[in-house]
């Protein structure tokens, strides 16, 4: 459907461009090892026609040190946009994506994404979000995130004497 998509960077529409964003709130429930997430994403699709998400989720921290953070995040999204139909030529191609209406969904079970971290303040970073979807695509998401509140790194906590919490804000570290 490359002749639907406006913001195509190559005439196939093998990589598109698309403008919006994800608000979302994490609470760490093991140190800065375990979270869960709840996500919600809008944004223009390919054919600039609105579209979101909604996910919650689970996330494991792989690497988390002074300035570099990875993540491995999985379950259950609802994705949805407004529908193609409206377009003449159109031909559903995803076999997931259901249509009510004016609009287009689909509910993945295992939903991943896979995100990296640098730490440009203690409140600030600059990231990047791979979500794989083999074979039906694969978004690369650059972005940058707001702590409200920063958590400590994993070797602040090892430096720690035992507290017998699961959950750690920044004034429980000892200095």
């Amino acid at each position: 459907m490359a002749f639907l998509q406006p913001a195509k960077l190559d005439r196939n529409a093998n990589f598109v461009l698309n403008w919006g964003g994800v608000a979302w709130y994490e609470r760490f429930v093991y140190r800065k090892r375990i979270s869960i997430k709840f996500a919600q994403g809008a944004y223009s699709d390919c054919a600039r026609l609105f579209a979101g998400h909604t996910h919650v989720g689970f996330r494991l921290n792989f690497l988390n040190s002074k300035k570099h953070s990875l993540q491995y995040g999985f379950g259950p999204t609802f994705v949805y946009r407004q529908s193609w139909y409206r377009f003449p030529g159109y031909v559903q191609q995803n076999k997931y994506l259901k249509t009510s209406g004016n609009w287009q969904y689909a509910f993945v079970w295992n939903g991943s994404e896979i995100e990296y971290d640098y730490k440009i303040t203690n409140k600030l970073d600059i990231g990047l979000h791979i979500i794989p979807a083999p074979p039906d695509f694969l978004s690369f998401e650059v972005g940058v995130r707001y702590w409200l509140r920063p958590i400590p790194s994993n070797k602040a906590w090892r430096n720690q004497p035992a507290k017998r919490k699961w959950f750690y804000t920044q004034k429980d570290i000892v200095k």
